[in-house]
């Protein structure tokens, strides 16, 4: 294989390592949408439950609304805090219940639960939510595009260091320009 042929594999691989890392995350970690299915009189209708939202307002919990269902409450408490689950009544709208949990401050974390005419949604543990200030666009994308190049290059430096040694430090280098850049001032 050629130099440059090498090159083009490597940055290929590096492209495959850099997605599969940064979207594992997204479909797994703790802001990911709680994912199930209503199991009820025969249908089941998929959901997802939010466990993100934002200081500037409240978050919409919303699930499907099947035939059958008559009432809906939301229950919820802040996590870590000796309190009792605090009934909401959720609201129907067209082919689903909605339901609002109040504002917490930044880092703020709330527990809560779905219960439809009696079924708990989810089974077993409550769903965690967390509270983030809003981040501009102007500021967000930036932010991302930086780290995901600097992912994208910093796992080819990584394979540079195994396979063209010559190329390892450049890529280093800039790798640490894009992290300092992505991370500490647009992070």
């Amino acid at each position: 294989m050629t130099a440059r042929g090498r090159s083009w594999t490597l940055w290929g691989l590096a492209l495959a390592v850099m997605l599969g890392s940064a979207v594992y995350p997204r479909l797994t970690g703790p802001t990911h949408p709680k994912r199930g299915s209503l199991v009820h009189v025969g249908s089941s209708p998929r959901y997802r439950l939010v466990r993100s939202g934002t200081t500037d307002s409240a978050a919409r919990v919303v699930v499907p609304a099947p035939a059958g269902i008559d009432g809906a409450t939301l229950h919820w408490k802040r996590l870590g805090v000796d309190e009792p689950f605090a009934p909401v009544a959720m609201v129907r709208e067209e082919d689903r219940w909605v339901g609002l949990l109040p504002v917490q401050p930044p880092a703020g974390k709330v527990e809560y639960y779905l219960t439809l005419d009696g079924l708990r949604v989810p089974e077993g543990e409550p769903v965690v939510l967390r509270y983030k200030d809003p981040v501009s666009a102007a500021v967000l994308i930036p932010h991302v595009l930086v780290m995901f190049l600097s992912m994208l290059v910093g796992v080819r430096a990584g394979l540079a260091a195994l396979f063209e040694p010559a190329r390892a430090r450049r890529l280093s280098l800039v790798t640490w320009g894009g992290l300092t850049l992505g991370g500490l001032v647009l992070g």
